[in-house]
């Protein structure tokens, strides 16, 4: 049941994100999750924007939320080590793609084909976990008054040259998974040249 209801809340916390209606869940299950209590939601969206869509949540359904916020890193690693240990103490995991997969593919998550995706480009809908409720931009930020604008990178390629050396500072890799994909996929990646 308790895998059952993973799946529920995790779609019902991404319904609510598009503010979709509640009533394409069934009553069933809705239920279950009433008697459960609370829904326990991973993620590492900011607290204002998960707040936001609890209290609409909570308004819906009437079952309340306890978030627990890290980076994605951090929600997956938690997520992991209570599964592996047979013990999931969450109900939903609200992160970006990459920790996604990472768990999709340790068997993780339970199947859910929520009834909004036909709303959905089919291009936004991964096939094992569903529509995407969200994009992360990627970009290069820099000091004017450190490099000047005409010799500014123009890919993520550019980072490594040698005239850039000891003038970045990014995010800590380990704690940011996409940030590691990001430098993978820019480094190990063949595609034409010219292109990001």
């Amino acid at each position: 049941m308790r895998k059952k209801i993973h799946s529920f809340t995790a779609s019902l916390g991404l319904m609510f994100f598009f503010v979709a209606p509640a009533y394409s869940q069934s009553a069933q299950l809705i239920e279950a999750a009433k008697k459960e209590g609370k829904v326990a939601v991973y993620g590492s969206l900011e607290s204002d924007t998960g707040d936001a869509i609890f209290r609409l949540f909570k308004k819906k359904t009437g079952i309340e939320v306890d978030y627990w916020r890290a980076s994605a890193t951090k929600v997956m690693d938690r997520a992991l080590s209570e599964y592996r240990a047979g013990k999931p103490l969450f109900d939903v995991i609200l992160t970006n793609d990459n920790p996604m997969q990472i768990m999709f593919k340790e068997g993780i998550f339970a199947k859910y084909d929520s009834p909004s995706a036909k709303d959905f480009p089919k291009d936004a809908i991964d096939p094992n976990l569903g529509p995407r409720y969200r994009n992360v931009i990627i970009g290069v930020v820099y000091n004017k008054s450190i490099i000047n604008p005409a010799e500014a990178p123009k890919s993520l390629e550019d980072l490594v040259k040698p005239q850039y050396r000891g003038k970045l500072v990014m995010p800590d890799p380990t704690q940011h998974v996409k940030l590691c994909s990001m430098f993978w996929y820019s480094c190990c990646t063949p595609r034409p040249t010219g292109t990001m």
